[in-house]
């Protein structure tokens, strides 16, 4: 994970927006309110590009899908308002249908207080510019990024201009005007198992293109039309922006990465961005909304070992600084998902739903026989459905009870039904040469490890590859030092990023001295996988106050049950240790239930090492675990050096955690430990564990909570499958990010 303090303000000029260095008209004398106003019309243009001929992507299709289904049923957006080009519409992402689409939906129909969205997933790239703004000239030649439409080829750079855009969003008639840009320049091709969405240098003697003379030419006819010189132009465009938001997947020199989710594909901006507002309560002004965005997404990136920073940009003295996003409140309650068809064409009877709502930690835990209630605009229980398949986003079920429900109805958690047997893949690289072999039948011998080449197609959750020097240069930006020379064998992330010093072998090791050195990690990070497919704080009704206190900050993820996008996955809780002596951290659970419900607390450090922060007597750590009605719990948490990331997972529950408590107890007592510990941690690390404890004592540990968590269910009447009842239980995920 990425080690360092990661938000930076941005710049007042759209020209750091890293993703696609664009910047638009400024007209500073534009003084006037613009509020969006009921009645007003919303119009939205979605581009998004898999199918390029160089370097094709994977992701993008998916961007355009979660932000329509956003735009309709979270904000009311009529679907003949909303146009796409995508590689499946009629009219393809073509430059000229791209600009048409821009012109044609955007400035001809757009009215002052209407709503005007461009979202563009696909590729980025940089072009000569002869007219640079002064902070893009570099030895005497000025850039200008672009949007690469889908029929570009290595002899028609026929790219779409930040000063384009510029010109043309200086036309839309509204003040209500946000674009999001999926999409970066940074080089392209890949990183790890992961595509970069970036056209690739295609010439590495002149790296840059030239503008096509097309583009040169339409610029010439947008200036006309707006009056404007190029002295003018250039002035404009050096001041910054002055129309509505702009909202960036990464800075400048960093990736923004065409991710895989598990079984599907997306941009990280964009699946985090709809998410979030999806499951966003309630009205939230949009630098709010940014921070917190900025922040999970950068912490989602570092978990593949990249850097990925959003930026946002607003007009001077627009009131859509501190408006809510797109200047639009949703009228309809937050929700895990919305239904779709209710005899769908894919399968059919069946109810087709989407699940844009759900967090990627957890979205792997909705098997077969999930359960959703129907809510109405009222958050109002009306009915009840059941998953019976899903494929990533979209889940396929029949209904359970209610009235058979209309397309849009809003759907919320209830009942997750959780496989009992996960799979950790692991991607081996293609540096290992002709020991891939080797290497995948030691680790498929492993129980629930598999073993793949990457091929930025299928997901992985790990790489096994050699140490290289930009690796090396990686983890010491993340405050990773690696002794272990060059072609060293060790384990990356996604990314191809160093996890952890400690994870790299000497020259020439063999392949069954690394798969032994590394297995006891890999174990840890498969009970990991267990634990975060767990995760459902933002869709539990159990009624517990969860705050992280230390410095003077408090941070809640939960007040008594309610629903909070905080819940879920919330912003990292920032700390900045004292470098002799820990810093507190204080993790304060207080039971609002006229029951008792039990607790547990348990701490992911980011080499994957989990340590048991509560309960800590294990003469009897059933009742330790116990908070009693009205009554307050707290577990403190020492921080200290270096800067990171970790992961404290909070266990709420009404029935007792008996299976999962009486093997810690098992395996303190191995280890000597009885009464109340001296430190009141129980660590799985490997220094710390008993000569004759088990290898595999990390996942017993998350499969005994597994059972203690589902049992009072009882059978789900599917094997290997086991319900988790958002109503009986509630586990909260909390980022702790040390900065140095």
């Amino acid at each position: 994970m990425k080690r360092r303090h990661f938000l930076q303000a941005a710049s007042t000029t759209l020209g750091t927006l890293g993703l696609s260095q664009l910047d638009f008209l400024t007209q500073a004398d534009r003084t006037h309110q613009v509020l969006a106003q009921p009645g007003s019309r919303k119009l939205a243009l979605l581009v998004g590009i898999n199918g390029y001929t160089i370097s094709p992507l994977n992701g993008c299709l998916t961007d355009i899908e979660m932000e329509y289904e956003l735009l309709r049923y979270r904000y009311g957006f009529n679907p003949a308002d909303i146009l796409i080009l995508t590689d499946n519409t009629t009219a393809k992402p073509t430059r000229n249908n791209i600009l048409t689409a821009f012109e044609e939906h955007l400035i001809k129909q757009a009215k002052p207080g209407d709503t005007v969205i461009f979202h563009y997933s696909g590729h980025g790239s940089l072009v000569f510019d002869p007219e640079p703004i002064p902070t893009y000239v570099s030895n005497g030649k000025g850039f200008n990024g672009t949007l690469v439409p889908m029929d570009v080829d290595a002899n028609n750079r026929n790219d779409i201009m930040g000063k384009t855009l510029f010109l043309l969003s200086s036309q839309v008639n509204t003040d209500n005007f946000t674009m999001v840009l999926d999409s970066c320049h940074s080089g392209g091709g890949t990183r790890g198992n992961h595509i970069v969405r970036s056209l690739p240098r295609l010439n590495k003697a002149e790296p840059t293109a030239q503008p096509s003379t097309a583009e040169l030419n339409y610029q010439e006819q947008q200036m006309r039309k707006l009056g404007l010189t190029r002295e003018k132009l250039l002035q404009l465009r050096t001041k910054g922006i002055a129309k509505g938001i702009a909202i960036g997947a990464a800075k400048a020199n960093q990736y923004a990465v065409d991710a895989s989710f598990g079984d599907f594909f997306a941009g990280a901006l964009t699946y985090l961005f709809t998410r979030y507002l999806w499951q966003l309560p309630g009205k939230e002004d949009i630098t709010t909304t940014f921070d917190r965005l900025a922040l999970i997404t950068q912490e989602l990136a570092a978990t593949s070992g990249q850097t990925q920073e959003p930026i946002k940009d607003t007009a001077i003295g627009s009131p859509l600084a501190n408006a809510p996003v797109y200047n639009l409140i949703p009228t309809r309650p937050s929700a895990e998902g919305v239904i779709r068809s209710t005899n769908s064409p894919n399968q059919k009877g069946l109810i087709e739903f989407w699940l844009g709502g759900v967090s990627e930690t957890t979205l792997k835990g909705f098997a077969a026989g999930s359960l959703f209630t129907l809510i109405n605009d009222q958050g109002k229980p009306i009915g009840e459905l059941e998953q019976t398949a899903r494929a990533g986003l979209v889940g396929y079920g029949k209904l359970k009870s209610g009235n058979l429900p209309k397309p849009g109805t809003l759907l919320r958690e209830k009942l997750r039904n959780l496989p009992s047997d996960i799979t950790l893949t692991i991607g081996l690289h293609e540096s290992l040469g002709d020991d891939r072999i080797a290497y995948a039948n030691a680790l498929n011998a492993i129980p629930q490890v598999s073993a793949i080449p990457i091929n930025q197609q299928s997901a992985v959750n790990f790489i096994i590859g050699r140490l290289t020097d930009e690796a090396r240069e990686s983890g010491t930006t993340k405050n990773i030092i690696i002794s272990q020379p060059n072609d060293s064998i060790g384990l990356f992330t996604a990314g191809y990023n160093p996890i952890d010093s400690n994870l790299f072998g000497r020259l020439n090791e063999p392949v069954s001295q690394v798969i032994d050195r590394l297995r006891p990690r890999l174990k840890m990070f498969l009970a990991r996988e267990y634990l975060t497919r767990m995760v459902n704080g933002n869709a539990s009704e159990l009624k517990v106050d969860v705050l992280f206190k230390s410095q003077g900050h408090t941070q809640t993820l939960s007040n008594g049950g309610t629903r909070s996008t905080e819940s879920s996955r919330p912003q990292p809780y920032k700390i900045s240790p004292n470098p002799k002596t820990p810093t507190r951290l204080d993790i304060s659970l207080t039971n609002q239930e006229d029951n008792v419900i039990y607790t547990s607390a348990i701490h992911i450090a980011q080499d994957g090492v989990m340590t048991i922060l509560h309960p800590s007597d294990w003469n009897s750590p059933e009742a330790a675990a116990a908070i009693k009605p009205r009554t307050t719990q707290v577990i403190p948490l020492e921080v200290i050096p270096p800067a990171g990331y970790s992961e404290v997972l909070v266990i709420t529950s009404a029935s007792p955690l008996r299976d999962s408590l009486k093997g810690l107890q098992t395996i303190a007592r191995g280890r000597g430990m009885t009464g109340r510990s001296a430190t009141g941690y129980l660590s799985f690390d490997t220094a710390s564990r008993a000569g004759d404890e088990a290898e595999d004592s990390p996942i017993s540990v998350t499969r005994n909570l597994v059972a203690d968590l589902t049992r009072a269910l009882g059978p789900a009447g599917q094997s290997k499958i086991r319900g988790l009842n958002a109503n009986q239980c509630a586990i909260y995920s909390q980022i702790i990010q040390t900065i140095d």
